[in-house]
């Protein structure tokens, strides 16, 4: 039998043909980073993470930068950015991925104030909200935030103004503030409120010549009834902060 001459056969390790680039978070808002991974896909047809193999870039840095090997995009400003990833070995290049940076977010809402005085029925207290963002940044989001109270007997809180003012009814009360667009609460403050306060006026009668009349029964009609009333026995009792003349006959 003829036998051929042997053949030296190699067989190289599997090339890189592609490189597809993916994140969980295609848009995040400024503050926040998105972390990307590289699969590179070889041509035994088997796939590999070359996330930290890869040289990472974006078209623009004002938008996002990304770390050389890492993959981790860190927002910069609002707007769009392409991000690639270049395998250095081959030069090829990834599909570019349309990255999105929105506008910061709050992540955390502080009230203040935080101890409060006990409010008198009728009367405002004003609060405050400071909102921290996913940039660092801190403002005053009073008139962004929704205001609650746990017991609107004892205290009411305008929706979007945080000022509180107080019920007929004494107590305790939570007041805290949620931003409606993430739903991040505030700290919560416990607000008390005192009774109305009884007052007993001295009424004293006096005839014509200015001598004064025992035992004259006398009825007290407040002019304006939503600021004060009066009980059977003639006590005084406030409603709500303001001023009306109280006329006796």
């Amino acid at each position: 039998s003829v036998t051929s001459p042997n053949f030296a056969f190699t067989v190289d390790p599997p090339v890189l043909q592609s490189i597809d680039i993916t994140t969980s978070t295609p848009s995040r808002p400024k503050g926040l980073s998105a972390n990307f991974i590289a699969t590179g896909h070889y041509s035994d047809l088997s796939t590999k993470d070359i996330t930290t193999t890869v040289n990472w870039a974006s078209s623009d840095t004002a938008v996002a930068t990304i770390g050389l090997n890492t993959g981790v995009a860190s927002t910069v400003g609002v707007g769009t950015t392409n991000i690639t990833a270049t395998d250095p070995g081959t030069s090829i290049v990834s599909t570019p991925f349309l990255f999105t940076v929105t506008p910061a977010v709050i992540t955390a809402i502080a009230i203040t104030p935080t101890s409060p005085s006990t409010l008198a029925s009728g009367s405002n207290l004003a609060f405050t909200a400071s909102g921290t963002y996913t940039d660092a940044t801190v403002a005053d989001v009073t008139t962004i935030v929704n205001w609650s109270s746990t017991n609107t007997s004892v205290a009411t809180i305008g929706l979007t103004t945080g000022v509180a003012t107080g019920g007929l009814t004494a107590g305790t009360t939570d007041i805290s503030a949620t931003d409606p667009a993430t739903a991040v609460v505030s700290n919560v403050v416990t607000l008390s409120v005192k009774a109305n306060e009884r007052f007993q006026p001295r009424i004293e009668v006096f005839d014509a010549h200015g001598k004064q009349v025992e035992g004259r029964q006398v009825f007290l009609t407040p002019a304006d009834k939503s600021i004060v009333t009066v009980d059977g026995q003639g006590g005084l009792w406030p409603q709500k902060v303001g001023e009306t003349t109280v006329e006796a006959k």
